[in-house]
Protein backbone atom coordinates (compact mmCIF):
# COMPACT_ATOMS: atom_id res chain seq x y z
CA UNK A 1 0.00 0.00 0.00
CA UNK A 2 1.14 3.91 -0.61
CA UNK A 3 1.08 6.23 1.80
CA UNK A 4 -1.43 7.53 0.43
CA UNK A 5 -3.41 4.70 0.67
CA UNK A 6 -2.06 4.30 4.16
CA UNK A 7 -3.48 8.15 4.88
CA UNK A 8 -6.85 7.69 3.31
CA UNK A 9 -7.60 4.33 5.11
CA UNK A 10 -6.07 5.65 8.58
CA UNK A 11 -8.64 8.50 7.97
CA UNK A 12 -11.24 6.70 7.40
CA UNK A 13 -10.77 4.62 10.12
CA UNK A 14 -10.58 7.22 12.47
CA UNK A 15 -14.07 8.90 10.79
CA UNK A 16 -15.81 5.47 11.59
CA UNK A 17 -14.41 6.29 15.39
CA UNK A 18 -15.43 9.55 15.60
CA UNK A 19 -19.04 9.42 15.70
CA UNK A 20 -19.07 6.18 18.60
CA UNK A 21 -16.74 8.84 20.57
CA UNK A 22 -19.00 11.28 20.17
CA UNK A 23 -21.84 9.92 21.32
CA UNK A 24 -19.69 7.52 24.12
CA UNK A 25 -18.57 11.17 25.78
CA UNK A 26 -22.05 12.17 24.93
CA UNK A 27 -23.52 9.56 27.29
CA UNK A 28 -20.51 9.82 29.76
CA UNK A 29 -21.07 13.63 30.05
CA UNK A 30 -25.16 12.75 30.50
CA UNK A 31 -24.01 10.30 33.35
CA UNK A 32 -21.89 13.05 35.11
CA UNK A 33 -24.72 15.40 35.29
CA UNK A 34 -27.07 12.95 36.39
CA UNK A 35 -24.73 11.89 39.07
CA UNK A 36 -23.99 15.83 39.80
CA UNK A 37 -27.68 16.24 40.05
CA UNK A 38 -28.34 13.27 42.74
CA UNK A 39 -25.21 14.83 44.83
CA UNK A 40 -27.09 17.62 44.77
CA UNK A 41 -30.50 16.49 45.76
CA UNK A 42 -28.62 14.74 48.43
CA UNK A 43 -26.77 18.11 50.09
CA UNK A 44 -29.73 19.95 49.83
CA UNK A 45 -31.96 17.21 51.56
CA UNK A 46 -29.13 17.16 54.28
CA UNK A 47 -29.11 20.99 54.79
CA UNK A 48 -32.91 20.71 55.09
CA UNK A 49 -33.26 18.07 57.80
CA UNK A 50 -30.49 19.45 59.52
CA UNK A 51 -31.76 22.88 59.72
CA UNK A 52 -35.07 22.14 60.78
CA UNK A 53 -36.05 24.46 64.00
CA UNK A 54 -36.55 22.31 67.74
CA UNK A 55 -39.56 23.85 68.47
CA UNK A 56 -41.72 26.79 68.05
CA UNK A 57 -39.89 29.64 69.24
CA UNK A 58 -37.05 28.77 67.43
CA UNK A 59 -38.97 28.49 64.29
CA UNK A 60 -40.18 31.79 65.19
CA UNK A 61 -37.12 33.37 65.78
CA UNK A 62 -35.62 32.09 62.60
CA UNK A 63 -38.97 33.15 60.29
CA UNK A 64 -38.99 36.84 62.03
CA UNK A 65 -35.34 37.29 60.97
CA UNK A 66 -35.67 36.38 57.72
CA UNK A 67 -38.70 38.98 57.16
CA UNK A 68 -36.29 41.69 58.86
CA UNK A 69 -33.79 40.55 56.94
CA UNK A 70 -35.57 40.79 53.49
CA UNK A 71 -37.65 44.17 54.13
CA UNK A 72 -33.94 45.48 55.39
CA UNK A 73 -32.65 44.35 52.26
CA UNK A 74 -36.03 45.70 50.23
CA UNK A 75 -35.46 49.44 52.31
CA UNK A 76 -31.89 49.24 51.30
CA UNK A 77 -32.47 48.78 47.72
CA UNK A 78 -35.12 51.25 47.34
CA UNK A 79 -32.85 53.78 48.86
CA UNK A 80 -29.51 52.83 47.21
CA UNK A 81 -30.57 52.74 44.02
CA UNK A 82 -31.91 56.33 43.09
CA UNK A 83 -29.27 57.40 44.76
CA UNK A 84 -26.80 55.55 43.09
CA UNK A 85 -28.79 56.54 39.37
CA UNK A 86 -28.50 60.22 40.69
CA UNK A 87 -24.79 60.55 41.09
CA UNK A 88 -23.94 58.25 38.11
CA UNK A 89 -26.20 60.04 35.79
CA UNK A 90 -25.02 63.60 37.26
CA UNK A 91 -21.89 62.66 36.28
CA UNK A 92 -21.80 61.45 33.03
CA UNK A 93 -24.78 63.91 32.28
CA UNK A 94 -25.15 66.86 34.17
CA UNK A 95 -28.47 67.75 35.35
CA UNK A 96 -30.82 65.70 32.88
CA UNK A 97 -28.19 63.00 33.57
CA UNK A 98 -29.28 63.16 36.72
CA UNK A 99 -32.91 63.85 36.69
CA UNK A 100 -32.80 60.56 34.40
CA UNK A 101 -30.52 58.94 36.51
CA UNK A 102 -32.61 59.36 39.35
CA UNK A 103 -35.72 58.40 38.25
CA UNK A 104 -34.31 55.31 36.23
CA UNK A 105 -32.76 54.43 39.39
CA UNK A 106 -36.50 54.93 41.80
CA UNK A 107 -38.26 52.71 39.45
CA UNK A 108 -34.95 49.97 39.44
CA UNK A 109 -35.24 50.27 43.33
CA UNK A 110 -39.24 49.85 43.87
CA UNK A 111 -38.83 46.98 41.47
CA UNK A 112 -35.99 45.47 43.06
CA UNK A 113 -37.18 46.24 46.59
CA UNK A 114 -40.49 44.15 45.74
CA UNK A 115 -38.04 41.30 44.24
CA UNK A 116 -36.26 41.39 47.58
CA UNK A 117 -39.38 41.55 49.94
CA UNK A 118 -41.09 38.77 47.93
CA UNK A 119 -38.42 36.41 47.78
CA UNK A 120 -36.72 37.21 50.72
Amino acid sequence: MSDKEDSKASEGSKAENAPGTTEQSEAERANELQRKQEEAQEQLEALLRSNKPKNLGQGLSRGAGNILGGALGAAGIVVLAPTAGLAVGAKEGGILGGVVGLTGGAIVGVLGGAAVAVAG
